[in-house]
């Protein structure tokens, strides 16, 4: 398992899973991720962008109901995962990143996307009723990026920043997007870790975090601490009560 990526072999991997998909000609169309948080998540989402299709996450956490409804409703055709041996395997071709990144190394043109283009579909949850896709363009989630961090975040190249939300939620890509486009790192929390208030703060001193987005209802759980690394906590996901 890789465990860290410079700047510069993410762009190389990255490439692998788009010139993969490019052969498919898979642009302007929507391709699954159905992966936990890792730094092959991060490489399989790049990949896509660069292929010009479009990045559509499939929660493994979420019921197969769920998942179905979706890949049928934007009718995706090719997911990227760590195994062939998916839930949803009968219903789409099932790619293994590893089989991928084992491929020769592509060298070939890859398409350029438009500012206009659409990057990513997130579904809503789907409590009111059919989880409904809400796609957004290239050009707003660099603007996304750059308001975090420089009216949020206030952060400088190079410093930690931490990356806790789920691959469903937008928030994952803010927080994705700020750290790449502004040459910072990213520290990707573990789930096991994320989910315990003192592993958590324990976590973010370890790796010097300066920066992270937390839900309210876990930070009120935090033990009373000074945590001297972090700078900026942003508040995220929930309504903030007195």
């Amino acid at each position: 398992v890789v465990d860290t990526l410079t700047y510069q072999q993410l762009d190389a991997l990255s490439t692998q899973v788009a010139g993969f998909l490019h052969q498919r000609q898979v642009a302007g169309q929507p391709v699954g991720v159905s992966m936990a948080r890792s730094q092959y998540w991060i490489v399989s989402l790049l990949g896509i962008l660069k292929a010009k299709a479009i990045y559509v996450p499939l929660d493994l956490a979420h019921p197969e109901k769920r998942m179905t409804e979706i890949v049928n409703d934007c009718q995706i055709k090719y997911v990227i995962c760590h195994s062939e041996d998916h839930p949803l395997a009968d219903k789409m071709e099932c790619i293994s990143i590893e089989d991928i990144l084992r491929q020769p190394a592509y060298k070939g043109e890859l398409p350029q996307p438009s500012p206009d283009d659409f990057a990513h579909l997130l579904y809503t949850s789907g409590t009111t009723g059919k989880p409904k896709g809400v796609p957004m363009k290239h050009w707003q989630n660099v603007l996304n990026a750059q308001i975090a961090v420089h009216r949020v975040f206030h952060a400088e190249p190079g410093e930690n920043i931490a990356q806790l939300a789920g691959i469903n939620f937008l928030v994952s890509l803010v927080e994705s997007f700020t750290i790449l486009l502004n040459g910072l790192r990213m520290i990707m929390i573990p789930d096991d870790i994320k989910k315990d208030p003192r592993r958590l703060i324990q976590y973010l001193q370890k790796k010097n975090i300066r920066r992270a987005s937390i839900a309210p209802s876990l930070l009120t759980a935090f033990p009373k601490t000074d945590i001297p690394t972090l700078k900026t906590i942003v508040l995220i996901g929930e309504p903030i009560y007195d």
